[in-house]
């Protein structure tokens, strides 16, 4: 499993050689680093699946999982950072910036389970757990590819720095540190 973070700032300039016309046109309607961004993924997934980048035709899954099926991978974007993870299996990533959010509540009962949530409301919903709680139940849903609506499908224990998931067959789950004050998580299948 390897991972890797990038200030957006300062990714390498896109290359629109290397997209198709359906990325050329969302490049053109999107945020303005999203060619970067996938010629950054392209030259990454080329380089393990041993093709060009040009060659690199990247999907979605049913839920939007971008999929490029000779390499998992998994990406996530977040206060001005991208975060990208490859594996030879099944792997999710996400990372979050802590921030105050007028819907904490109502996003914590939906990725959590009841029983998660009433231990998280005891404790006084700390700003920071909650972030890493997110992270974590955002990783879960992108490594099964199935939608953050279903969250509570894949519960979980979040012990100090340590994640146990509840649930079989379940992925490693690690909580991650990524620059600039941001939360972190990854899960993986096992190899």
């Amino acid at each position: 499993m390897d991972y890797a973070f990038y200030r957006l700032d300062e990714l390498p300039p896109a290359d629109l050689s290397l997209l198709d016309k359906d990325e050329r046109e969302r490049a053109a309607r999107s945020r303005s680093d999203f060619a970067a961004v996938r010629c950054l993924l392209k030259r990454e997934l080329a380089r393990r699946a041993g093709c060009e980048p040009g060659e690199v035709q990247v999907t979605c899954g049913p839920h939007g999982k971008p999929l490029f099926p000779p390499q998992p991978f998994n990406i996530s974007h977040a206060g001005g950072w991208l975060a990208v993870a490859f594996h030879g299996a099944p792997v999710g990533i996400d990372i979050e910036a802590p921030r105050p959010l007028r819907y904490r509540e109502s996003i914590a009962r939906r990725i959590m389970t009841a029983a998660q949530w009433r231990a998280f409301d005891q404790r006084g919903c700390p700003e920071r757990e909650f972030f890493l709680c997110w992270c974590v139940a955002e990783a879960l849903v992108k490594w099964a590819g199935d939608s953050v609506l279903r969250a509570q499908q894949f519960p979980f224990e979040l012990e100090g720095e340590r994640v146990r998931p509840l649930f079989a067959p379940a992925p490693v789950v690690e909580l991650l540190s990524p620059p600039g004050g941001l939360c972190g998580a990854i899960a993986y299948s096992p190899l």
